[in-house]
């Protein structure tokens, strides 16, 4: 009775041990290292520790009044602001000559008015805290940060969308050009 019992604990532990093995190289054939792919996902909100933001100069003080909420939308903003500065980096020397008034505006917005605002959101919220636990003013305060950080955004989305809009009217021309002269 002992041989078959040991005979099916060798059996399974030699069946686990094949699996793996060739687990691990099926994901080696593809190109993948096993276990060191974490998925995350995007629409989830973010918690203070989670946020990477790589533009945006901001104080971590000045983060840590704004609700999870805010906090996913403000790396969404700063998301958008990293591709739009590495398309002026990527594009310098055309950038330099066309400034554009919508980008003195958006430069304007993102390096100096957004900071502002979260200053002052945050300096208020930090003086209602210490006063009453929560009051019609918290209320507003949130409405209006919910309503300048969703107008950044909608006004970063509308550069991005600009400058793609444009780049497909690029191609377009060019697929014209080729066209045309596939012909001659």
């Amino acid at each position: 009775m002992s041989i078959v019992v040991g005979a099916g604990v060798v059996i399974v532990v030699a069946t686990w041990y094949v699996g793996k093995k060739s687990w691990h190289a099926l994901h080696r054939m593809v190109g993948i290292t096993p276990g060191t792919m974490v998925y995350s996902n995007p629409n989830a909100l973010l918690m203070l520790k989670d946020v990477r933001l790589q533009q945006l100069n901001i104080p971590k003080a000045h983060l840590q009044s704004l609700s999870k909420t805010h906090l996913t939308q403000l790396q969404r903003i700063d998301d958008k602001i990293n591709l739009y500065q590495q398309y002026h980096n990527s594009n310098a020397d055309i950038a330099a000559h066309t400034v554009s008034e919508q980008h003195i505006v958006l430069h304007k917005l993102i390096e100096t008015r957004l900071p502002e605002m979260l200053r002052s959101y945050h300096l208020q919220h930090t003086l209602t805290q210490k006063n009453e636990p929560h009051t019609m003013q918290d209320d507003t305060a949130v409405q209006l940060l919910t309503n300048s950080l969703q107008g950044v955004e909608a006004q970063l989305d509308t550069v991005l969308q600009t400058l793609q809009q444009k780049h497909l009217n690029d191609l377009h021309i060019m697929n014209r050009y080729i066209d045309q002269h596939k012909r001659l």
